[in-house]
């Protein structure tokens, strides 16, 4: 009879134990506590000025000899410190779209908020367009 006691109380804690296991298996997927629930919004960063940009148009010709492209502008230090080298980058294309070339120009000691008159210069022969690629400093 101590062995059919010691079964049975040892079968109401195996079936305790499944049905506490499975009781608890689910209810950590469905249910959310209270402390977990945010309400997300979004905000957006404010947009920041780029260090260096390219102030109004550019003009761009071959000089009187037709030996130099040149590409005119003018490009202004945004920041609040002086930047020691600028360098202003253009590609060079043909009638036909193909790149042809490149013209730079670049400046050492850019004053903080100084405005530099650049000229870039491209040596190619038949320049009928140009795009700006960068403007880069430190």
């Amino acid at each position: 009879m101590k062995k059919k006691k010691w079964i049975i109380i040892a079968s109401v804690v195996v079936v305790i134990a499944v049905i506490a296991a499975a009781g608890t298996s689910g209810s950590d997927e469905t249910q959310t506590p209270q402390a977990e629930e945010h309400v997300k919004t979004e905000t957006k960063a404010p947009e920041q000025q780029e260090d260096f940009t390219l102030e109004g148009e550019t003009q761009g010709a071959y000089d009187e000899y037709g030996m130099s492209y040149s590409i005119t502008g003018s490009i202004k230090n945004n920041t609040d410190h002086d930047a020691s080298y600028v360098q202003v980058t253009f590609n060079l294309y043909d009638a036909q779209g193909n790149q042809i070339g490149t013209a730079l120009d670049n400046i050492n000691n850019l004053e903080a908020g100084g405005i530099w008159k650049f000229d870039a210069l491209g040596l190619e022969e038949g320049i009928a367009s140009y795009r700006l690629v960068e403007i880069s400093g430190f």
